[in-house]
């Protein structure tokens, strides 16, 4: 008697779950806290303000957005990512340009959530 293979729809199936499971990033513990907006502009040793683009200021565009700071050891922004965009590529490009111009006192490795709004006064 022959013995049985398992049918080959199968096979593939299990091949691809094996090549997800060994590909899917894995997450070690974080530290993650929410902080009132003293103790978030305490960790900023220098923080300029993004400047608003000419063309957004005249098309009266404005906006506000989420923008992550990934932040060095030694206090210098190594990236900024876009959480909640502003609604203007150009507004979230100024944003992510002041936040990338920032540094923050020395530590460890962090990630920093930062609310960046650009308003207009009438």
């Amino acid at each position: 008697m022959k013995p049985q293979l398992a049918s080959p729809l199968l096979t593939i199936a299990a091949l691809l779950a094996a090549a997800l499971f060994a590909f899917t990033p894995r997450v070690l513990a974080v530290e993650s806290r929410v902080v009132t907006p003293q103790e978030l502009w305490s960790l900023f040793e220098k923080r300029p303000s993004p400047f608003y683009p000419y063309e957004a200021r005249r098309a009266r565009t404005t906006g506000s957005g989420l923008f992550r700071m990934y932040v060095n050891r030694d206090g210098t922004v190594r990236a900024v990512g876009v959480m909640k965009s502003t609604g203007s590529k150009a507004l979230d490009l100024a944003a992510a340009a002041g936040l990338y111009r920032s540094r923050l006192k020395p530590g460890r490795n962090r990630e920093v959530d930062i609310p960046v709004a650009f308003t207009m006064t009438p």
